[in-house]
């Protein structure tokens, strides 16, 4: 960097400050648009539409069979819905371009989900299902909902995973699992105008 001249008023540019990327004081915003397609995945969808919160409980305990029941995803392709029908029920969701809640499921993920030899959809399946994003035209904040779905996804997973090798969650687990469900519940009831 040039020394400045002394009877100089010029104050440094900014490029001369900050010269490269690491220098960045902070990050550049990272939006959640939808995820690139991944080879081999299962898209799963719920439009926005058809989300209902209303028969959620606010007092006492989570019920979270019943809340990730409601927010649950099922593959946007009919054979994706047909080949996976064990595990997803059979049904397709429509890909409208509306809002919807929207997960991608590696090859990975789906050789596990399908490995459990369950006859029905156990509590990492259901996990599996809940959306780590809300796509669509007209979703305002949706990064801020986003970030809120995949947090509850996260200790959902956390909390199935334990129930899937048949060992006892701690009880941090529970009660990450119950917070991020709190702020969802919360963030999710505001966005539908529900209370």
């Amino acid at each position: 960097m040039p020394a400045p001249n002394a009877g100089s008023s010029a104050a440094p540019v900014a490029d001369e400050i900050f010269a490269t990327d690491e220098d960045q004081l902070v990050d550049e915003p990272q939006t959640p648009s939808q995820a690139p397609p991944v080879r081999g995945g299962v898209l799963l969808r719920k439009p926005m539409s058809s989300v209902s919160l209303s028969h959620i409980g606010w007092s006492g305990p989570i019920d979270h069979v019943l809340l990730q029941a409601a927010l649950a995803c099922q593959p946007v392709h009919e054979r994706d819905a047909a080949a996976f029908a064990q595990l997803f029920g059979g049904q397709a969701a429509p890909h409208d371009g509306s809002a919807a809640l929207e997960v991608t499921l590696d090859e990975g993920e789906i050789a596990v989900l399908t490995s459990s030899g369950h006859a029905q959809p156990d509590a990492l399946v259901r996990a599996a299902q809940l959306a780590d994003r809300l796509t669509g035209a007209g979703v305002s904040a949706s990064d801020i909902v986003s970030s809120v779905l995949a947090a509850y996804r996260r200790a959902a997973l956390s909390c199935a995973w334990y129930e899937r090798l048949e060992l006892k969650p701690s009880a941090q687990a529970h009660r990450e699992r119950d917070e991020t469900a709190v702020t969802m519940l919360s963030t999710l009831r505001a966005l539908l105008g529900e209370r």
